[in-house]
């Protein structure tokens, strides 16, 4: 081990007990110590008097230091779990515009359930020391050496882990504080603009994330190269004192090293050490509570072209493309976000209408409502990032925010409402569409049927219109529909077989709504190219599944859209939800083996999705390996408005699971929970529960598609059982119209009567050999896309712009990639 300098005398010692100060032996310091006193009459007393007394101090001051250690390895425990997660990082050599665009993300409006930290690199800082990663691996080594020696003070071992630091190059810092959520929103974009001009001094990097100690304030970092430099500490805790107090109050700076942290030092830390090296108090006085500040000096000038109703001025600030776009994003991204209710939006935009500048801003507010239903093209909300780095409350405010947008410039004659729904047309004739993280086919027809009652006086005839087309989605006209859940089983035994028998099943079954889970990419690819005409929740190609997940699928006529959920897992777990006209269908694996409480938080996450629709079906593999009682608890206080179809129609045990393959069912590991209010469950029985023959008649589509089964492979034609879970089979049917209550959907007017699965009714003969398969183009596909396609945001020519009806335009795309049978399907 290298020499330590000693703080005592000066020399440098291989240990950090000084040797020319005489130390007394243990024996001494505890006969003459109080606390070593305390303890040997603890120890000495018995059950009563005052030995008793001092064991039960001696007893409680153990279980006080338990706890305080407990703490200190949690707030350590989810420091570690922050930084193995993604991190949101910008830089700023990227330019002024990019930065202003990446500080519109607000501290509180992320998804820190996948984000670790929120990041931004100044543009001077260089590429990172391929050998740090070494030198601090060696430091925590030699760091563990030094805090196992006994008799170390907390001062000792102070200098001798800033000697470590300085001896193996780890010498970076950083100045943190803590703040509430709503002052970290306003503080963080300021203190980016300023990381981005360079005025905090010799700081380099900033981050800001949760506290892991509390669940309503967050922490920012601002580092520097060297936090043991005295003028470059100086430096950077001026510039932020200078910045910091023209925003909060009372705001302690406080400089932690970058070694505390990599060699574990927190609060509560075992070796009694401060967390940090100065502390620095900022006093000044709070300013406005504005969000994005660097936005509104932006638009200062269109502000004033505003005030004035200059609208010949607006013309001249957008003769310059980039101060154009500029100042359009920033008006987007002001009009989107909370407490901006000082700023004049719809002056600026009513200078932008007469000025025939405003169809940028319409692009804009076109392509994030696009956003809710194309996944791959335009699923971002603002700053160019996905939606699956916001929190679910700071998406679904957005996008209301837009459509309340969208309803004042129709309200106020800036856009011509029949465009509007043109477009909001165009999206509700989407089917088959793997929708993006958050969205859900029913907000988008929530925000629809909210924007039809809000322009209603305005413009009747629209909202009418709207409303009708709306409330198509919420009736169905098949009057039973059945639903098949089962495990097909990830394991490659006999694979090959068990997929040509479910096939065949599903050919004599006819249309069913399938729910799978354990479905692997080899056996989702065989499936579908099977039934290529089937709406699937899986693009064709298995990529949706990783290992093994979830999958639905659903016959050509059955209009679906598919949206994932993540559940709190280890194990990959997620919340598959397929959403047809008048009835949504959702399919769930839930953790395996001895998982009960991660079990009870995934089905707590599927209530709180599946709140927003009304007619729901749960099925898949619970994996409830608990006893009954434990599961209705469990079941009650996650999903209590749900019932069990099994328990409710039947009265045997119903048990599916075969225990890894053998015919021994003992446990009922799969269920299928409903609530419906305009179905009512007709039946459910148990499917697979005996071995087949797997040389039967498959689809003949499978040969067509190339789908080659290894049939004659295996045990040689022997029969074998479709996996080692049992399946479910429901049939539900429509309740009629006098039955449902006053809030429930009616049936679409003119909707059949006749079972579409009864005798004479199968339409599987007709759609199954003649649709055509899917994702195939069709030319009547370019001539919707050609109609109502316009250009992006970025690529609106004066000509677009001096436009007397300014268009909602999207994102361009492939038109190839549409395909229309009936309905727009969107892949």
């Amino acid at each position: 081990m290298p020499p330590i300098t000693c703080r005592t005398c000066g020399d440098q010692h291989l240990t950090m007990n000084c040797p020319t100060v005489q130390r007394q032996a243990p024996s001494d310091r505890g006969a003459g110590s109080k606390g070593s006193q305390n303890s040997r009459s603890s120890a000495a007393g018995g059950k009563g008097g005052k030995g008793g007394k001092g064991g039960g101090k001696a007893a409680g001051k153990n279980l006080a230091l338990k706890s305080y250690y407990e703490s200190y390895y949690e707030i350590k425990s989810a420091a570690e779990a922050s930084d193995k997660k993604s991190l949101l990082t910008h830089d700023c050599a990227r330019g002024e515009e990019s930065t202003r665009a990446f500080l519109r993300i607000r501290p509180s409006a992320l998804n820190w359930k996948r984000i670790g930290w929120l990041c931004i690199r100044a543009r001077r800082s260089g590429e990172r020391d391929p050998q740090q990663e070494e030198r601090v691996v060696e430091l925590k080594e030699e760091w563990k050496k030094l805090s196992a020696v006994k008799g170390a003070t907390g001062p000792e071992l102070q200098t001798a882990l800033e000697q470590l630091s300085k001896r193996f190059c780890v010498q970076g810092g950083k100045w943190l504080f803590f703040l509430p959520a709503d002052d970290m929103d306003r503080v963080w974009p300021v203190l980016g603009m300023e990381l981005q001009k360079g005025e905090l001094g010799q700081a380099h990097f900033m981050k800001v994330g949760p506290d892991s100690s509390t669940d309503t304030k967050f922490v920012c970092c601002v580092y520097m190269e060297d936090c043991f430099d005295p003028e470059q500490v100086e430096r950077v805790r001026s510039s932020l004192q200078t910045v910091l107090s023209s925003l909060v109050n009372g705001l302690e700076l406080r400089l932690k090293p970058d070694s505390y942290t990599c060699c574990g030092v927190y609060r509560h830390n075992p070796w009694n050490l401060p967390v940090t090296l100065a502390l620095s108090k900022v006093q000044g006085s709070a300013g406005p509570r504005q969000l994005q500040q660097h936005d509104q000096y932006q638009l200062k000038a269109l502000v004033e072209a505003a005030e004035l109703d200059s609208w010949e001025a607006v013309q001249s600030m957008f003769e310059d493309p980039g101060a154009r776009e500029a100042m359009m994003d920033s008006l987007h991204a002001i009009a989107l976000q909370p407490n901006t209710s000082d700023f004049p939006v719809l002056k600026v935009c009513a200078v932008l209408h007469k000025a025939k500048r405003i169809s940028p801003l319409l692009a804009r507010i076109g392509k994030m409502i696009d956003g809710l239903v194309d996944s791959d093209k335009a699923s971002t909300v603002r700053c160019g990032y996905r939606s699956i780095v916001f929190s679910y409350s700071e998406f679904t405010r957005q996008h209301r925010a837009n459509f309340d947008l969208l309803r004042q410039l129709c309200k106020h004659h800036m856009i011509r409402s029949t465009r509007v729904a043109e477009r909001l047309d165009y999206l509700l004739d989407t089917y088959d569409a793997h929708l993006p993280h958050h969205s859900t086919w029913a907000f988008l027809l929530e925000n629809a049927k909210n924007f039809s009652v809000k322009i209603a006086d305005t413009h009747p005839e629209v909202s009418s219109r709207l409303r009708q087309r709306v409330q198509r989605w919420h009736a169905c006209s098949a009057v039973h529909i059945r639903i098949l859940s089962l495990n097909v089983w990830f394991a490659e035994e006999n694979r090959e077989q068990r997929t040509a028998i479910l096939l065949s099943a599903l050919q004599a079954l006819g249309p069913v709504i399938c729910c799978f889970q354990e479905v692997t990419p080899k056996v989702a690819v065989d499936i579908q190219r099977a039934l290529p005409t089937w709406n699937s929740s899986d693009p064709g190609d298995g990529s949706s599944i990783k290992k093994y997940g979830v999958m639905i699928l659903a016959p050509p006529f059955l209009f679906a859209n598919f949206s994932r959920h993540p559940l709190p897992t280890k194990m990959g777990r997620e919340l598959l939800v397929a959403e047809f006209m008048g009835l949504t269908v959702g399919t769930v694996h839930l953790e395996s083996m001895d998982n009960p409480a991660t079990r009870e938080k995934q089905l707590e996450v599927c209530g709180q999705v599946m709140r927003q629709w009304p007619n729901m079906i749960l099925a898949g593999d619970f994996n409830f390996i608990d006893s009954n009682a434990v599961t209705r608890k469990c079941v009650g206080r996650t999903i209590p408005d749900f019932q069990d179809l099994w328990t409710t129609l039947r009265e045997e045990p119903g048990n599916t699971w075969r225990s890894h393959g053998k015919n021994r069912c003992r446990q009922r590991l799969d269920r299928v929970m409903a609530r419906l209010t305009q179905w009512r469950p007709t039946g459910i029985e148990l499917m697979f529960d005996q071995p087949q023959h797997y040389l039967l008649d498959v689809l003949p589509s499978m040969c067509s598609n190339c789908v080659y089964l290894n049939v004659d492979g295996g045990n040689g034609g022997d029969p074998i059982y479709v996996s080692d879970h049992l399946g479910l089979l429901v049939t539900i049917e429509q309740k009629p119209t006098e039955s449902r209550g006053p809030s429930e959907p009616v049936s679409a007017a003119g909707a059949s009567s006749e079972d579409p699965w009864g005798p004479g009714g199968d339409p599987w003969s007709e759609v199954v050999r003649t649709a055509q398969p899917r994702r195939q183009p069709r030319q009547e596909d370019q001539n919707v896309w050609h109609r109502y396609t316009g250009l992006q945001a970025a690529e609106v020519p004066d000509s677009e712009a001096d436009s007397e009806e300014p268009q909602l335009s999207v994102a361009e795309d492939d038109p190839a990639q549409w395909s229309v049978v009936k309905k727009r399907r969107l892949n």
